[in-house]
């Protein structure tokens, strides 16, 4: 009788719960008559487990609280469907609730169920891609909020992205400001977020941040990613804009847990920065090789240094040293400055940006 259960002991649990879901996916999908009669619950349930599967399979979690993360990631970038989301943020709150533990016993995960089950409601009616617009279809929107899920994840940042008709003159940051109040978003007890609007009537676009999303997003981050995001909103690419935004959310709030600042002017070195700090020294090293070349006499092997260059003498000299006086002067290493900087707020504590028409 097993009395603990640890990493493998879940991973065949997930894998069998999946054989099962594999084996009545049909019976599943003849129960799909409400709201919308589409028959394909079962069918989106079974190809979501699928993906949680396939990682599980590739590794050997020694923990419940690996197994059950990689299951709920599994299941975040496999969702299909409302029904696949649902599951997938099932296992999202089942992994939070084992963070940090090696094994569990029945009671143990008895608790983390209930628990679950008891927030399902509330996640599933807080969802992070917010299509007011009526913008994607139902596979689209499923997939962006596995995505927006996953970006989030681990982290104390909700990632929010909002589709509105038109909002006629009215600015497009106080809309957005008052959309989060009103919708009470944002992650935690100081509501951390960020969110990226669009009102597709009024083509009008605009970030904006609170809480800890002031912190991780800077001006620069924010000026980076509407850079990268507006191109395909003109060219009407909607999903592909909110793949590109959520894609650089996960990027920056993962640089900001693993190096305790956010990727700002003074730390952020791309590839084009990269490669004028590599040309620039190596052309100043082949304009020096070409100048001594052209002084070479001949380019014929000699025996003779001054043979190569007129005037070039070579002498040997030694030191004899009988006592050595070294001095060392410490030089403590720079404590990295906390300082987030680079985020503008206003007095209401939101920060983002402007926002623009595309």
């Amino acid at each position: 009788m097993i009395e603990k259960i640890n990493g493998t002991a879940f991973k065949d649990m997930v894998l069998f719960g999946a054989a099962c879901i594999a084996g009545q996916k049909q019976a599943i999908n003849d129960l799909n008559v409400f709201p919308v009669p589409d028959g394909d619950t079962g069918t989106n349930m079974y190809l979501t487990i699928q993906t949680a599967c396939a990682e599980l399979n590739k590794s050997q979690p020694a923990t419940i609280d690996d197994a059950a993360k990689i299951t709920a990631r599994g299941l975040l970038r496999g969702a299909r469907g409302n029904s696949g989301v649902i599951l997938s943020l099932l296992f999202r709150g089942m992994s939070k609730s084992l963070k940090g533990l090696t094994e569990a016993d029945g009671a143990a995960l008895a608790a983390a169920v209930l628990a679950v089950c008891l927030s399902l409601p509330a996640m599933a009616s807080a969802p992070l891609v917010r299509d007011d617009y009526g913008l994607f279809d139902g596979d689209t929107l499923s997939a962006l909020e596995a995505s927006a899920e996953e970006a989030a994840d681990g982290h104390d940042c909700d990632v929010y992205f909002l589709t509105v008709d038109s909002i006629g003159d009215e600015d497009q940051r106080a809309y957005a400001k008052n959309y989060y109040r009103d919708n009470d978003l944002g992650s935690g007890s100081d509501r951390s977020g960020i969110l990226f609007m669009i009102a597709l009537g009024s083509r009008k676009y605009v970030t904006i941040t609170y809480g800890e999303g002031v912190t991780a997003f800077t001006d620069y981050r924010i000026e980076q990613q509407e850079d990268e995001i507006v191109p395909e909103l003109s060219d009407e690419e909607w999903a592909d804009a909110a793949y590109t935004y959520i894609d650089m959310c996960d990027d920056a709030l993962d640089y900001y847990a693993d190096y305790g600042e956010p990727i700002d002017v003074d730390n952020d070195i791309g590839l084009e920065d990269l490669l004028i700090a590599m040309i620039f020294p190596l052309g100043i090293s082949a304009f020096i090789c070409l100048i001594l070349y052209h002084q070479m006499k001949t380019a014929r092997k000699k025996t003779e240094a001054d043979e190569y260059m007129p005037g070039f003498t070579l002498r040997v000299k030694r030191d004899r040293y009988t006592h050595t006086t070294r001095e060392r002067t410490y030089d403590p290493p720079q404590k990295e400055s906390s300082s987030s900087g680079g985020s503008s707020v206003d007095s209401d504590g939101f920060g983002g940006s402007s926002g623009g028409s595309f």
